[in-house]
């Protein structure tokens, strides 16, 4: 059905079918195709390729401006949690500060930033937010 689906230009249906079979790689190329460099890095995150994913949250970012729109947004917080799992909390919490500047992002942006002060040793800050 997934082929199907993208032999017929449905790439993002075809991608969602891929990820409900575990064919990650796969679900990656084709949410690619279809436009959508967030939800491929988190299949390519799903399929233990973390550097690869980075590179598709980075190109996602790439060229946006300083207040980032929702889908902007999205990629930042993607790729501010996978630098906090790869242990650069600082780099981390650039992204997510900058995915906090679009308000309907803030929420999701807020815990994976205060995780990443915290770990920055900034307790105040992570407090501050976290309240």
């Amino acid at each position: 059905a997934g082929e199907a689906f993208a032999a017929r230009g449905h790439a993002a249906d075809a991608a969602l079918l891929a990820e409900r079979r575990g064919d990650f790689q796969l679900a990656s190329e084709l949410h690619r195709k279809a436009g959508d460099l967030v939800a491929s890095g988190r299949a390519l995150e799903h399929a233990g390729r973390l550097h690869d994913a980075l590179a598709a949250y980075e190109h996602a970012t790439a060229g946006s401006s300083a207040e980032p729109d929702a889908q902007a947004a999205a990629a930042f917080i993607a790729r501010g949690r996978l630098l906090l799992r790869l242990g650069r909390p600082l780099d981390a919490a650039r992204n997510l500060q900058r995915a906090a500047r679009e308000p309907s992002s803030r929420a999701a942006a807020w815990l994976p930033l205060v995780a990443a002060l915290v770990e920055l040793g900034f307790q105040e800050a992570a407090a501050e937010i976290a309240r």
